[in-house]
């Protein structure tokens, strides 16, 4: 709800010119906001117990969030990885246009199954994303 809380501030500031049907006042957002995290600290404080399994939940959640958003970094890592314990049998060099994206480039990749991981981030990086706006105004999206 916090997290919720700070989109809706964010929401606010950056996109205050997209049409929504319900408006909620900053004093509404902040107040909001205050006694959620309120909320938390007094239910922390109320049992011990509860803090360490708080603290498990969030560094598990923060764990898995930081994993989805910076896969394509650790999954070149982990062919650099591959590249140094497990080089390939060919010995051919790692010439890898990860951008590009050509079947030829990404079968030798320097490691033995590199390729599949190369695969991997290119399939990440080609994902298409839609956005949903109501002013098709590219000033007002990329402000």
């Amino acid at each position: 709800m916090a997290m919720f809380s700070c989109a809706c501030m964010l929401l606010k500031g950056k996109r205050s010119e997209i049409p929504r049907d319900i408006h909620a006042s900053w004093t509404v957002v902040v107040v909001g906001f205050v006694l959620i995290v309120v909320g938390i600290f007094a239910n922390l404080l109320g049992d011990p117990k509860a803090l360490m399994y708080f603290a498990i939940y969030f560094i598990i959640v923060m764990l898995g969030m930081f994993i989805m958003f910076e896969r394509v970094t650790i999954l070149g890592y982990m062919l650099v990885m591959l590249k140094k314990m497990a080089p390939s049998r060919y010995g051919k060099a790692a010439a890898v246009g990860l951008a590009t994206g050509s079947s030829e480039e990404i079968e030798h990749t320097g490691a033995r199954g590199g390729g599949t991981i190369a695969r991997t981030i290119v399939s990440i990086r080609d994902a298409p994303i839609v956005f949903f706006c109501k002013v098709p105004d590219l000033t007002i999206i990329n402000k």
